[in-house]
């Protein structure tokens, strides 16, 4: 079969073309029977960047085929589908209390395993959701990792509710512009900010009711223009140059969801903010089955629309991971296979 994969870490031109790499079996019987999933798109996102680079801590088998973001058909029926990307053993102690997404063992598709940059991938039955008509397959690869990140942050994490004030840093990539419209179809009212005036541009029509051009304007006078106190949820998946004004900017009783390093892992808070003011700091990453539903039935009855950047050919894959690391992409950037 075509497949991109990794043959060594580095930069995109690590990225080639296989078109004789071996098609997956499916493992079947011992409870962990596995399905054939045709592959018509998957998605580029910053973990094909990381696994590409050398994953910190983690020593993937090479060569390897990066994608947690998978939509296609089974195999065997044609069916529409689209893939839940964690993988859980269902043996430790957090699989066994029914917390499966916080199980000790976790491994992640694309990551752990071979993922979607390739024709086929083979993956446990278990994580095949059916994909409905009304989401194409290009709209379908922002859900499993992005969609699901800022459901499961914001609704199961954080509980928003309608009247809440939610701020979102970078609305105008993937999960900030899913966030952006997740909140909104909450009832909350949305703060974003972004790089340029084009991008607060896109947070406008997204549904942002304030957004700013944090290249132009102080992000934490704004916010506390715009609100009484401060915001009642950030979601930050930046890291390390953004978690002291998170923290910042919110009310007491506000909620932190921290859900990436981007602008790095280390970093140093005012302590006195958290206790002092009732904050609490949540760290996350993917959700449950049921959030995955959930962002299903969001993007099917479209309250949310995922923003799509671009679409390319698997070919182009590295080409693709350029322009997501040189930050100029606006939405998902899809690749077709």
């Amino acid at each position: 079969m075509r497949a991109m994969i990794i043959k060594s870490y580095g930069g995109p031109e690590v990225l080639g073309m296989r078109t004789d790499f071996p098609e997956p079996v499916p493992k079947d019987g011992s409870g962990a029977e596995e399905v054939l999933v045709r592959v018509e798109a998957t998605g580029v996102n910053r973990m094909d960047i990381l696994v590409r680079n050398g994953y910190p801590g983690l020593t993937t088998p090479l060569p390897h085929i990066c994608g947690a973001d998978i939509a296609g058909t089974l195999a065997q029926t044609g069916e529409r589908v689209v893939i839940y990307p964690l993988l859980s053993c269902g043996t430790c102690a957090m699989c066994r209390a029914g917390r499966t997404n916080l199980c000790l063992n976790w491994r992640s598709i694309g990551l752990h395993e071979k993922g979607g940059y390739a024709e086929y991938v083979s993956v446990p039955r278990k994580n095949v959701f059916t994909l409905p008509a009304e989401i194409s397959y290009d709209e379908a690869v922002a859900l499993p990792v992005a969609g699901l990140t800022a459901y499961h942050a914001l609704k199961t994490v954080a509980n928003v509710q309608k009247g809440d004030t939610v701020f979102v840093w970078g609305g105008a990539g993937i999960l900030g512009s899913m966030a952006v419209q997740i909140a909104r179809a909450a009832g909350a009212r949305v703060i974003s900010a972004a790089s340029s005036d084009e991008r607060v541009e896109v947070l406008r029509q997204l549904g942002a009711d304030v957004a700013i051009n944090r290249e132009r304007e102080n992000i934490l006078e704004r916010v506390a223009a715009e609100t009484d106190g401060g915001v009642d949820i950030v979601l930050d998946p930046i890291g390390q140059a953004t978690m002291a004004q998170s923290l910042e900017m919110l009310t007491n009783g506000g909620r932190l969801l921290l859900c990436g390093i981007l602008g790095g892992k280390i970093a140093e808070i005012n302590i006195h903010l958290t206790y002092y003011h009732h904050r609490s700091i949540h760290g996350l990453f993917l959700g449950t089955r049921d959030d995955m539903a959930e962002v299903i039935r969001l993007v099917a009855g479209r309250s949310v629309i995922p923003l799509i950047d671009s679409v390319r050919p698997l070919s182009e894959a590295a080409e693709a991971h350029r322009k997501l690391e040189s930050g100029n992409n606006t939405g998902k950037m899809v690749l077709r296979i």
